[in-house]
């Protein structure tokens, strides 16, 4: 498995996380109820969900502002990125904000995939006898979830990607 490398605000090359499972725990010990699914974790299954949640954050969120630079590997730090208050975040820091909803993703990860699509997705009901089905739109889960996404909103936007739903026609 490949160790966890925390981006801390320098720019790193090969960082591939947001959190550390140290902030992590943090989070879920001081800001959240429920939180068993990430209390019974192992350290292992803890760093594992921080680095997918890294990934799929920046896979569906375009970030507001530019890279700190070409050659770092995850999307922060960055610039031009101001805070709910007009503030400027510093090109050399990694909010807080984006550290919790990394950690708030790995806990949804660590207690079930949510970019696994359930066999029986978008059907009500399904009738056999002159062959009749009714599609429901209204079952999507979204990979990142309304807890997390409300903590991010305001520094990027959804791309296509968290958009995109496959439907049964």
């Amino acid at each position: 498995m490949a160790e966890i490398e925390v981006e801390y605000g320098d720019g790193s090359s090969t960082s591939n996380s947001y959190c550390s499972a140290a902030t992590g725990d943090v989070y879920h010990e001081e800001h959240r109820l429920h939180v068993s699914d990430w209390t019974s974790a192992t350290d292992d299954e803890k760093e594992i969900s921080l680095k997918w949640a890294t990934w799929i954050i920046d896979d569906l969120v375009e970030w507001n502002g530019y890279k700190y630079n070409t050659t770092q590997a995850l999307e922060w730090p960055r610039g031009g990125v101001s805070n709910k208050d007009g503030t400027y975040i510093e090109t050399d820091e990694i909010p807080l904000w984006l550290q919790f909803a990394t950690a708030e993703l790995g806990r949804y990860l660590i207690a079930n995939d949510r970019t696994q699509e359930s066999k029986t997705r978008g059907f009500s009901w399904l009738k056999a006898g002159s062959l009749s089905m009714q599609v429901n739109k209204t079952d999507r889960i979204w990979t990142i979830p309304d807890s997390v996404w409300d903590m991010i909103k305001h520094y990027g936007r959804k791309t296509k990607a968290q958009q995109r739903t496959l439907e049964r026609m």
